[in-house]
């Protein structure tokens, strides 16, 4: 009876201590372009999962320079920033830039010292993975067999639409989906042939020159001081142009012909 009790009051306890507990909001972020504000309730995101996220709110191509990290997870709480204040209040210490595209969307590069070496394109989660496609498989020949990939695919019903014979791979294509898997069981444990589906993969997001304007300063200067003996490199039967920020370190032209 007493076991019964402390059993039922140690129940008792228990949810009361979960009613307790006080809910735990999921994670926001809402960036209202028409009004050009944001609103943020973010706990300890790294770095990464930031800039998904931003590319997925915004529609923006967003390019991180390789490696770079915060110095603490990014936990931000505020409503009705300009996006430039929301991006600071989110990045840190950390260095940003939002330039304009004129036909496309905008881009977003973060990083560390040059907005030049922010070039590693961020995808947004739930972006675009490589897909089967449904009436297509892919022949890889293995070692040391000599079967006729062509006599193999009229066998199947197929047809060889593409090949890159080096390497004994072949691209088959079927009627439909359907002769497709029969012809995958089939082939599945085949002596002479590896076997997959063929894959469709997105198109990689191409970052675009950026524009002088958007480049730093150039603002490295030659030791006129350092010693002899420093490396040298010479370009033979190359012109180069003299009027750009590196004229400096240009030595005079030998011409030996």
């Amino acid at each position: 009876m007493y076991r019964t009790l402390q059993t039922r009051l140690g129940l008792a306890l228990l949810a009361l201590a979960l009613v307790a507990l006080p809910l735990q909001a999921a994670d926001k972020l809402v960036w209202r372009s028409a009004s050009e504000r944001v609103d943020a309730d973010i706990d300890g995101w790294s770095l990464p999962q930031l800039l998904e996220h931003l590319a997925e709110v915004t529609g923006w191509q967003v390019f991180v320079e390789p490696g770079t990290s915060l110095k603490a997870p990014v936990s931000v709480k505020f409503s009705n920033l300009a996006p430039a204040e929301a991006l600071g209040r989110m990045l840190g210490g950390l260095s940003f830039a939002v330039l304009p595209q004129a036909n496309a969307s905008a881009k977003l590069f973060v990083f560390r010292t040059s907005v030049a070496d922010a070039t590693q394109a961020v995808r947004p989660p739930g972006a675009a993975k490589a897909k089967p496609i449904a009436d297509e498989l892919v022949l890889l020949r293995k070692p040391g067999s000599k079967a006729d990939a062509e006599e193999l695919a009229k066998r199947l019903g197929a047809k060889v639409v593409g090949r890159v014979a080096e390497a004994g791979a072949y691209r088959l294509k079927f009627d439909n989906a359907d002769t497709t898997r029969q012809a995958l069981e089939v082939l599945n444990g085949n002596a002479d042939f590896n076997v997959d589906y063929n894959y469709a993969l997105p198109r990689p997001v191409m970052a675009d020159a950026l524009a002088a304007s958007s480049m730093l300063p150039f603002t490295l200067k030659p030791d006129a001081s350092a010693p002899a003996g420093q490396l040298i490199v010479g370009l033979v039967d190359q012109p180069v142009q003299r009027n750009t920020p590196y004229r400096e370190f240009l030595l005079p032209g030998i011409a030996v012909a």
